[in-house]
C-alpha cells in the first residue's frame, strides 16, 4: 500500500515538473509576445502589516519642568517652571547625580520659538548621566517666525508693488510687511542662492553646499512654492540652431520655445528671477540667475554655468517671479521693500503661518547621552536636529519644515527611532561615526522611522537615510516620495535591513533607491531584507539597488524588489560582490545588470577612464594595507595593479570574485539580464532561478494578496533554505513586534 502511494507522488510530480518544463519551453518559445503581453504588467503591491502608533511611556514624575509660561529664574519646579530648554540644561547640571540613573526634563504643551536651541558640553558642565527631555503633550520647538493672519493685507494697498505684478492679479494676492510689523532685515530673511546639488557658484570650493537656505513660507506645516513658472513640472531647452551651436559649450545659453520665450517677454521685469533644472543629466540639478533674455532668438543668458553643460531637451522652470503668483499659497519676497506677497484667492489664508528664519539648526545638542523624547522640530534654513556626541536619543519626534536635513548625528551609540521625517529642504536621516582604520563600529541605529516628502528643495543625491562611517545599521523604516534616493551609504560593514522603500527616484534615470557608488574600500556592507517597490514616474526607469562605478565588497541578499522600471540591481563594474538568493518581479529592463566599466577605463580609452584615478585614490587614502583590513578584508592579499595580469582575477579593475547565485526571478524575458563577458569570466553566476512572470501567482501562494513569500515548491525549485519569512518583518515595527 505504502509503495502504491508512493509511487502515485512520484508519478504526481513527474507529471508536474514535465509540464512545468513544458510550460517553460512555451514560454521562451513564445517571448516577444510575452514580452508584449507584460509591457504594461504591474504585480500587486507587496502588503506589510501595519504598525501601530508609538506610544510614549512618561516618566510620573520630572526633575525639572518647561513651559511657554515660565521664566527662567524660577526653580524648575512644576509650580515655577523655566522658560528655555538650554535653562533646564544648565539648571540640570547643578542637581546631584549620585545615585541617578538620569535626570528627566518635562517640557509642557505649547509652541517654542527661538534662533536654534543649544545643548552643549559648556552649558550641561561635565554632568556624568544621561539627560531624557520629554515633550508633555504636543510640543513645538520652532526657529522660524509665527505670522499673524491679521498681519496680511490685500496687494492693492501696496501700490508701488502691486506695479511688480500681473495686471488684476493684486486682489488675489495677500502681504505682509516683514520689515515693518516684524522688524525683520535683508539679512535675517537671507537673499537666494544657488540651490541644487550640482549648481557652479563657487564651483571649485562648492561653497554652495554650505549656505543656508533663504527664508521660506509654510502653511499648516507645507512646504510653499515660491513664485515659477510653470506651476508644475518643467519645460524644455530647444536644440539650437546650427549658427548656434557653439552656445552650448559655453554652458550658459537656455533655448527656449516660441511659447515659453512670449512668455518671458511679457514679464515686466527679468531681474530678480532664477531657473532651476537638469540641464546636462538628470541626476545633476543646479540653479542659476537670469542675466539676459534674447526675445529675437528665444534664448536666456544665466549668470553661472552648468556644470555638465546645457542638453536639448533638458527640464527647467524658471522661479522667484512675482508675475507668477497663480496659484494658492505661492509666495514671493520683495526684499527691497521687506514684502511678503502670497496668493490666496477670496482672502483666504491658513492661521498656522510659518516663515522658516534661523541659520542654525532648530535643536544642536553637542553633548553626549542626551535625549529628545516626544518634540515637533520645525522651522530652521538649516537642519532641524544636529548631533555631536555619543549616546545621544532622537525619539518619537516630528521633524518637518526645515531648509537643510531633517536629522543629522555624528558619533557613536546614538539612535534615531520612532521619528516621522518629511517636507525637508535636502534630506531626511543622515548619520557617520566609526573609525576606518580600526573598523571600530559606530553602534548608530537609524530604527523604525517614517520618512517621506524629503528633498523638496535640492532634487538629488539627498537620500531619506545616509549612513557615512563604520558599523551604522538603518533598519525597520519606511521611505517614500521623492525626487531621488532613499538610502545611501558609504564607508564599511553598514547594514540596511528590513526597510520599505516605494515612491522614489520619481524624477531620474539613472538612480537607485539603494545607492552607493566609487569605492574599491567600501567593503563589508551589508543590503539584506529589503522590499524596494514601485519606484519611478513619468517614464523615469530607475533602478532598485544600484552599486554604481566600480563600488566592490557588497553583499545583497535576500531583498524583494517588485515593479522595478529599471535594473532590479544594478553593479557598475565592481568586484567581490554577492547578489544572493533576492526575489525580483517584473524588473523591466533586466533583473540584473552587470558590466565591466573599470576594467575597460583601465585598459582602454572610455568613457570610465577618467574615473580611475578617484577610485585609486579612494584606495590609496583607506588603510587596505594594514593588518587589520587585510585579516577583515582577505580579498585584498593577492590585488594587483600591474596590467600584464590585467587577464587575471586579481587585477584591481576586473570584475572578479562576485557571486550572483540563488536569486528567485520572474521575468517577461525569461533571462537574468544583461552581464558582461568578463563578468562571466572572472566571477561566478550560479544556480539562479528564471521563471516567466504568468508563473507567479501559481508558485507564490498569496501574490494576489500582496504576499511574496515563496511556497515549498518554489523554494524546492530554487534549492535553497533561505528563510524567507523574515521578509514578513519588513518595514515599520508596533510596539509588540519590536518587545518580540
Amino acid at each position: 500500500m505504502q509503495n502504491t502511494a508512493r509511487k502515485v507522488i512520484i508519478k504526481s510530480v513527474s507529471v508536474f515538473l514535465i509540464t512545468l518544463i513544458v510550460i517553460c519551453i512555451l514560454a521562451f518559445s513564445l517571448k516577444p509576445c510575452l514580452r508584449f503581453f507584460y509591457s504594461g504588467y504591474i504585480a500587486p503591491t507587496p502588503t506589510f502589516a501595519p504598525a501601530e502608533h508609538q506610544n510614549v511611556n512618561l516618566p510620573s514624575v520630572f526633575d525639572l519642568y518647561v513651559s511657554t509660561d515660565g521664566c527662567d529664574s524660577n526653580d524648575g519646579t512644576i509650580s515655577s517652571p523655566l522658560l528655555t530648554i538650554e535653562a533646564a540644561a544648565e539648571k540640570a547640571a547643578q542637581i546631584n547625580v549620585e545615585e541617578r540613573t538620569s535626570i528627566k526634563i518635562g517640557v509642557l504643551e505649547g509652541k517654542y520659538y527661538s534662533e536654534g536651541i543649544s545643548i552643549s558640553r559648556d552649558i550641561l558642565g561635565g554632568i556624568s548621566c544621561p539627560i531624557e527631555f520629554y515633550a508633555l503633550g504636543n510640543v513645538t520647538l520652532s526657529a522660524g517666525l509665527n505670522l499673524s493672519k491679521i498681519n496680511f493685507r490685500s496687494a492693492s494697498l501696496y501700490p508701488d508693488f502691486a506695479l511688480t505684478l500681473r495686471d488684476g492679479s493684486e486682489n488675489d494676492i495677500l502681504v505682509c510687511d516683514l520689515y515693518g510689523d516684524y522688524g525683520l532685515t535683508p539679512s535675517r530673511i537671507g537673499s537666494l542662492s544657488p540651490i541644487g546639488t550640482y549648481s557652479t557658484y563657487s564651483t571649485a570650493s562648492r561653497l554652495d553646499n554650505y549656505i543656508p537656505m533663504h527664508a521660506e513660507l509654510f502653511l499648516d506645516g507645507e512646504r510653499q512654492m515660491l513664485a515659477r513658472y510653470p506651476n508644475e513640472g518643467y519645460l524644455f531647452t530647444e536644440e539650437p540652431p546650427q549658427s548656434d551651436a557653439s552656445s552650448t559649450h559655453e554652458r550658459k545659453t537656455l533655448f527656449l520655445d516660441s511659447a515659453s520665450s512670449d512668455r518671458v517677454a511679457g514679464w515686466k521685469t527679468k531681474e530678480g528671477v532664477w531657473a532651476y533644472g537638469f540641464f546636462g543629466y538628470d541626476w545633476a540639478d543646479e540653479s542659476t540667475p537670469i542675466e539676459e533674455f534674447d526675445a529675437e532668438k528665444d534664448i536666456v543668458t544665466t549668470k553661472y554655468p552648468s556644470f555638465f553643460g546645457v542638453k536639448a531637451g533638458a527640464p527647467f522652470y524658471f522661479y522667484n517671479c512675482p508675475e507668477e503668483l497663480d496659484t494658492y499659497g505661492e509666495w514671493y519676497i520683495d526684499r527691497e521693500r521687506g514684502l511678503l506677497a502670497v496668493f490666496a484667492p477670496d482672502g483666504i489664508l491658513s492661521e498656522d503661518i510659518t516663515l522658516s528664519l534661523s541659520t542654525d539648526n532648530t535643536v544642536s545638542i553637542g553633548a553626549d547621552n542626551v535625549s529628545l523624547i516626544g518634540f515637533n522640530i520645525e522651522g530652521s534654513r538649516a537642519s532641524g536636529i544636529e548631533v555631536y556626541g555619543n549616546g545621544c536619543s532622537i525619539k518619537n519626534c516630528t521633524v518637518r519644515g526645515v531648509g537643510g536635513n531633517g536629522i543629522v548625528v555624528n558619533g557613536y551609540s546614538n539612535e534615531v527611532s520612532d521619528c516621522e521625517v518629511y517636507s525637508t529642504g535636502r534630506g531626511g536621516i543622515s548619520v557617520s561615526g566609526g573609525e576606518r582604520a580600526t573598523l571600530a563600529h559606530s553602534q548608530n541605529l537609524v530604527y523604525n522611522n517614517l520618512i517621506h516628502d524629503f528633498a523638496e528643495v535640492y532634487k538629488t543625491y539627498q537620500a531619506g537615510i545616509s549612513l557615512f562611517g563604520v558599523g551604522n545599521v538603518a533598519s525597520h523604516n519606511e521611505i517614500h516620495t521623492s525626487p531621488h534616493l532613499a538610502i545611501t551609504y558609504s564607508g564599511n560593514e553598514n547594514v540596511i535591513e528590513y526597510n520599505l522603500i516605494h515612491s522614489v527616484c520619481l524624477e531620474s534615470d539613472d538612480a537607485g533607491a539603494i545607492y552607493a557608488g566609487k569605492s574599491l574600500s567600501s567593503y563589508g556592507n551589508e543590503i539584506r531584507y529589503n522590499c524596494v517597490f514601485d519606484i519611478g514616474s513619468n517614464g523615469f526607469s530607475p533602478n532598485g539597488i544600484y552599486l554604481d562605478d566600480a563600488l566592490s565588497g557588497q553583499a545583497v541578499y535576500s531583498n524583494l524588489l517588485v515593479n522595478i522600471p529599471g535594473y532590479a540591481i544594478l553593479v557598475g563594474g565592481g568586484r567581490d560582490n554577492s547578489i544572493l538568493d533576492n526575489i525580483i518581479v517584473n524588473a523591466k529592463k533586466a533583473p540584473l545588470f552587470y558590466d565591466a566599466r573599470a576594467r575597460d577605463g583601465a585598459l582602454r580609452q572610455t568613457w570610465f577612464s577618467e574615473d580611475i584615478p578617484t577610485i585609486l585614490s579612494d584606495l590609496e587614502d583607506s588603510p587596505w594595507q594594514s593588518d587589520v583590513w587585510q585579516e577583515a578584508y582577505p580579498e585584498y592579499s593577492e590585488l594587483t595593479f600591474d596590467k600584464t595580469s590585467s587577464g587575471t582575477p586579481s587585477y584591481y579593475a576586473n570584475p572578479a570574485n562576485s557571486t550572483v547565485r540563488g536569486n528567485i526571478i520572474f521575468d517577461d524575458d525569461f533571462t537574468l539580464g544583461d552581464v558582461n563577458g568578463a563578468v562571466r569570466e572572472y566571477s561566478k553566476l550560479e544556480r539562479n532561478l528564471i521563471l516567466p512572470l504568468f508563473l507567479v501567482p501559481v508558485l507564490i501562494p498569496d501574490y494576489n494578496e500582496g504576499s511574496y513569500s515563496p511556497g515549498n515548491f518554489l523554494l524546492w525549485l530554487s534549492g535553497t533554505d533561505i528563510d524567507y519569512s523574515k521578509l514578513n518583518r519588513i518595514g515599520l515595527l508596533s510596539k509588540k513586534e519590536k518587545l518580540q
